[in-house]
C-alpha cells in the first residue's frame, strides 16, 4: 500500500491549485485578446506554449499572496492578472520596483 502524501505537500498542492486555475484564466483572457486583434488563432499550438506561463505566474502570484497574507480571493485575483501580464511584464514591473530601490538593474535606465 502506497504511503499518504506528507500533510505539508497536501497543503502545498491544495494552495497551488486555485492560483494556477486562476493564472490560467489570466493567460486565456490575453490569448482571447490577441486572437479578437488577428496577432493568433483562436485554437493554436501558442496554447501549448502557454501552460510554462500558467504555472509559474500561478507559483508567483500564490507565493506573493503568502507573503503578503493576502485572502485566498485575492491570491486568485493576483494569479489572474500575473497569467494576463506574462512574465515579460512581471520582469518589466520587478526591474522598475528594483530600480526605485536603488538597486542597479542590468539594461535599466538612469534617473
Amino acid at each position: 500500500m502506497p504511503a499518504d502524501p506528507s500533510p505539508d505537500l497536501a497543503a502545498a498542492a491544495s494552495g497551488l491549485i486555485g492560483p494556477a486555475l486562476s493564472a490560467l484564466v489570466g493567460v486565456l483572457m490575453r490569448h482571447s485578446q490577441l486572437a479578437q486583434r488577428g496577432e493568433r488563432r483562436l485554437l493554436s499550438a501558442h496554447l501549448l506554449y502557454e501552460l510554462p506561463t500558467v504555472m509559474g505566474m500561478g507559483i508567483v502570484g500564490g507565493g506573493i499572496g503568502s507573503y503578503l497574507d493576502l485572502a485566498q480571493p485575492v491570491v486568485w485575483a493576483v494569479a489572474s492578472v500575473l497569467g494576463w501580464l506574462g512574465p515579460q511584464a512581471l520582469g518589466m514591473i520587478i526591474a522598475a520596483v528594483a530600480q526605485k530601490a536603488g538597486v542597479k538593474v542590468p539594461g535599466g535606465q538612469e534617473q
